[in-house]
């Protein structure tokens, strides 16, 4: 059995996937941070929104041109690899192949380590940003394997959020 942990297409949030159940696992909208390797934190330190343009960018260039509008810099904004896996994307900064875009629940756990860093108080959401759902045929909706899976994958949200909340905390301080 295939069980897809996506999000619902645009067009049809609800019944997105006929004959299918879904469990939404987080809403939007979600803070979109600027994230980089421990070396990139180290090399913009005070650095200004401006300075970011000359990084390599990774990801998605609408949201660097949403990030860039929020920062308010006017700046053509130039990709040097554009990934569908926003968990390569991370992996990619965290070797610090360039400055990725994230949603900061999904690098919670890389920023909580130090693999990453948030290097901006800037953040943004975009309303394109689906939530992410857990679909699966509804006639193994009891069974125990999935309602474990269910189970981990809130427990470890419910983790990653409480993660994030102690480092917001540690920040302001």
């Amino acid at each position: 059995m295939v069980y897809k942990l996506q999000r619902p297409p645009p067009t049809e949030p609800r019944n997105a996937w006929p004959g299918l159940e879904s469990e939404r696992l987080f809403d939007s909208p979600m803070p979109i941070i600027v994230v980089g390797s421990p070396a990139a934190a180290r090399r913009l330190l005070g650095a200004t929104p401006e300075a970011f343009a000359r990084e390599p960018l990774l990801g998605d260039q609408e949201l660097w041109e949403l990030w860039f509008a929020a920062a308010g810099v006017r700046t053509r904004v130039t990709l040097v690899a554009i990934f569908n896996d926003v968990g390569l994307m991370m992996q990619a900064a965290e070797q610090n192949l360039g400055l990725g875009l994230a949603r900061e629940l999904l690098a919670a756990d890389a920023l909580r380590d130090g693999r990453l860093l948030r290097l901006s108080p800037i953040s943004i959401t975009h309303e394109q940003a689906h939530p992410y759902h857990l679909a699966y045929p509804p006639s193994l909706r009891d069974w125990p394997p999935l309602m474990s899976l269910l189970e981990w994958l809130h427990d470890e949200l419910a983790l990653s959020r409480k993660s994030l909340k102690r480092s917001t905390a540690k920040s302001r301080k």
